[in-house]
């Protein structure tokens, strides 16, 4: 089972949603005392962003699990066969040390700092603690002949998956 798969797990009488957020964990818990999963739901979050679900979480003191709700499609999609297809290059997970912390005027438009800062190839991942300039920002990087994916929690659940429909097929 991969690192982001959407999983149900048993919680005090209860079936709740949860993330595969490692692997190969040495378990502090007596293993008898573990219960296993009810289902394996479906596919969830790269690893890439269940790393930034982490530093967002720390970063903005929040629930982890409100970025990883963010980060996932709201209906199921199926897990999907590993592919051969890719670049096959390595990507480095680990968020902390990725971090780079911009100074920036809180009424300033963010599109310039957020175009000078976005990769030149590939995907490029901006968090934004609240929303209320996303519109602003997104009609920017457009602008600009970026293709831009929003996913924001105020989006219904049909509106979220197909979102992250678009954002994982590049």
């Amino acid at each position: 089972m991969a690192v982001g798969t959407i999983v149900r797990v048993p919680l005090q009488g209860r079936s709740v949603r949860g993330w595969v957020v490692e692997t190969d964990v040495v378990s502090a818990t007596d293993p008898a005392r573990l219960r296993p999963l009810k289902k394996i739901v479906g596919a969830g979050p790269p690893s890439e962003l269940i790393a930034l679900a982490g530093w967002a979480a720390w970063r903005w003191a929040g629930p982890g699990v409100a970025f990883l709700r963010v980060a996932s499609p709201e209906n199921t999609i199926p897990i999907a066969p590993p592919s051969d297809a890719g670049s096959g290059t390595e990507v480095d997970v680990d968020a902390q040390a990725r971090v780079r912390v911009h100074r920036w005027a809180p009424a300033s438009p963010r599109g310039a700092l957020v175009s000078a800062l976005l990769a030149e190839t590939g995907s490029t991942i901006v968090v934004l603690p609240e929303g209320r300039r996303t519109g602003a920002l997104v009609r920017s990087l457009a602008g600009s002949g970026r293709n831009v994916v929003v996913l924001a929690s105020d989006q219904s659940g049909a509106q979220r998956t197909r979102a992250w429909r678009a954002a994982s097929a590049g």
